[in-house]
């Protein structure tokens, strides 16, 4: 009914799915077939008479995800299907239990989806993955705010009616988690925005922040909605969750920023902005680190001003530190870090060793594209 929505070839960057093996075929086809399988997502999410009869509703879900959710590689959504893939016996895969897969994996974009669009407007951006941001589009505006409320309300729905207790009520409880981190790190951010106090401009500070702000979701969440799928209670499986996911999260947020310092196109489709909002982020915070009292004193004139010349001085201030070779060093130890944390893990964890190094193989070649000659 819905596949009229769904005719656009949507160019995917197949990263990460080339870099898994996976245990199930069907499992690996469940990751190719994420793009299609919204519209059933909202059939069976949307079931209630109330809620089945109001055509708009059906249409607005699914435009705000054509544009903001599939315009992007589902990294997350691959993660969570990954994960369940590695927890799970492939033998006891059925139809239903694939079906939720997605659901949760769905669940998990949608929220970005929910935050991206929030934090676009709060930011004024105005382009993401190469698009317009949605409450840049032509009828849209501040109706974005409504439409962000819209796609969490979705988000409960659709766990409610597609997973049953007692797993719907952990995981839920899991994306309640991940909303208050969400929004605690959005306080952090953009009060350090706001305060012009680049004396909080540290690396633990930054480390804090995106604990909050990207660690949570972009790594931890979709582990946590694996294991409960997988009826996985351990508290020492949560504990050990936590610090390597969390630890994963903060490079992923350490390479999102390089690549909105190195603004290319082929890289992040999306606006570079974190200089003009004078954000805490990383290039920022490794310059304070490692500049001279004279480059100090040009960077705090320049940095969140958005004159293009102010732009330009900041970014020639990276570019004279070195800041590319910076983060190789900082990626380095990161990386040094979290394998000993991985090889102190038990030998029967759960998650394995093995689980958590080829997640830290695939993130180990995400900016291997990213070089000084593009900045």
């Amino acid at each position: 009914m819905l596949s009229k929505f769904f005719t656009k070839n949507v160019t995917r960057n197949a990263f990460w799915t080339n870099k898994l093996n996976f245990q199930s075929p069907k499992i690996k086809n469940a990751i190719e077939s994420f793009p299609n399988y919204l519209p059933r997502i909202v059939e069976t999410t949307l079931i209630e008479k109330k809620y089945a009869d109001i055509k708009l509703l059906k249409e607005r879900v699914i435009n705000i995800a054509e544009h903001e959710t599939l315009a992007r590689e589902p990294i997350q959504g691959n993660l969570t299907i990954f994960a369940f893939d590695a927890l799970t016996d492939s033998t006891d895969l059925n139809e239903k239990k694939l079906h939720q897969i997605q659901v949760l994996a769905w669940g998990v974009e949608l929220l970005q989806t929910y935050y991206n669009i929030g934090d676009d407007i709060e930011d004024n951006a105005k382009t993401r993955s190469g698009k317009l941001c949605w409450h840049q589009l032509p009828g849209v505006g501040l109706m974005a705010i409504n439409d962000a409320d819209l796609i969490r309300s979705f988000i409960y729905e659709m766990v409610k009616n597609n997973i049953e207790e007692p797993i719907s009520y952990t995981v839920q409880n899991y994306f309640n988690e991940t909303y208050f981190a969400l929004n605690i790190g959005q306080l952090m951010d953009i009060s350090l925005t706001r305060s012009n106090d680049y004396e909080q401009f540290t690396i633990e500070y930054y480390n804090l922040l995106n604990y909050f702000k990207s660690a949570f979701y972009t790594v931890k969440l979709p582990i946590l909605l694996a294991f409960s799928l997988c009826n996985l209670k351990s508290t020492k499986a949560y504990m050990h969750a936590d610090k390597v996911c969390s630890d994963l999260g903060i490079l992923l947020q350490m390479q999102n920023d390089l690549m909105d310092y190195v603004d290319s196109k082929y890289v992040s489709l999306k606006t570079s902005s974190d200089i003009q909002n004078r954000k805490c982020s990383w290039p920022a915070v490794a310059f304070l680190e490692n500049c001279n009292n004279s480059q100090r004193k040009e960077f705090e004139s320049c940095y969140g001003q958005s004159e293009p010349d102010k732009v330009e001085r900041v970014r020639r201030l990276y570019k004279e530190i070195d800041i590319i070779k910076i983060y190789r060093k900082h990626e380095q130890k990161r990386y040094e870090s979290m394998m000993e944390q991985i090889e102190q893990l038990p030998v029967d964890s759960t998650p394995s060793k093995e689980f958590f190094l080829k997640i830290l193989n695939v993130l180990r070649h995400y900016t291997e594209d990213i070089s000084p000659s593009k900045c």
